[in-house]
């Protein structure tokens, strides 16, 4: 029994209006397609003349809610239905991101010498963005704490936590997002300014009071 994929790889990347293309030649061989545990309907297959042994699977207009996830194509012998060889491809539907947001906020309040956390959030990207924090005047990345939301429906966030000095009151921080659904070059981006208190004019305050 002979068998070949003829053109997939291994991780895809299209848009929602794009089109897929899974090639396979099989001889004297059932071949299954399934997605998510599902099996795909005739619709999606595109040249199926299994007496020439061509399953060609075809999808168009992608959409995310239908195709973004894993495929497996599987083939099985005639008679016995024993499975002969099976592979799976992992398809990534990119959508862009939305636009960045801030936790606290556009202002950050912070106490000189008091360690304080910002944290960038980006919702609606596939494959998850990334997020990259930037001092103004600065292209060098700042380290952060990334977590990743796994799908388009929920935030990616990374936090970012300094440790402010007096010198750093109006500073501002850049919170940068990009996926592979936008160009390079293009990337979404905001903005937060430090407003520090000394702690030493905090405590003066407290005992005037």
């Amino acid at each position: 029994m002979n068998f070949r994929v003829v053109d997939f790889y291994s991780f895809l990347l299209f848009t929602y209006s794009g089109e897929i293309k899974l090639l396979v030649r099989a001889s004297s061989a059932m071949v299954i397609f399934k997605r998510a545990k599902r099996f795909l309907m005739i619709r999606r297959r595109r040249n199926f003349r299994p007496s020439r042994g061509i399953y060609d699977l075809q999808i168009k207009n992608t959409s995310y809610n239908r195709d973004n996830g894993r495929f497996e194509c599987r083939i099985k012998a005639k008679g016995t239905g024993a499975d002969v060889h099976q592979e799976f491809y992992n398809l990534t539907v990119l959508t862009p991101p939305h636009p960045p947001i801030i936790s606290p906020g556009n202002i950050a309040i912070a106490t000189e010498d008091k360690p304080l956390e910002m944290t960038c959030s980006s919702i609606g990207g596939s494959p998850d963005p990334i997020i990259t924090w930037y001092r103004e005047g600065s292209t060098v990345p700042l380290q952060s704490y990334i977590l990743k939301g796994g799908s388009k429906n929920h935030y990616t966030n990374a936090t970012l936590q300094i440790l402010p000095r007096r010198i750093d009151d109006g500073a501002k921080y850049k919170c940068v997002v990009w996926n592979r659904a936008m160009t390079e070059g293009q990337n979404l981006e905001t903005m937060v300014a430090l407003n520090v208190n000394c702690k030493y004019k905090t405590k003066l305050i407290a005992i005037l009071l």
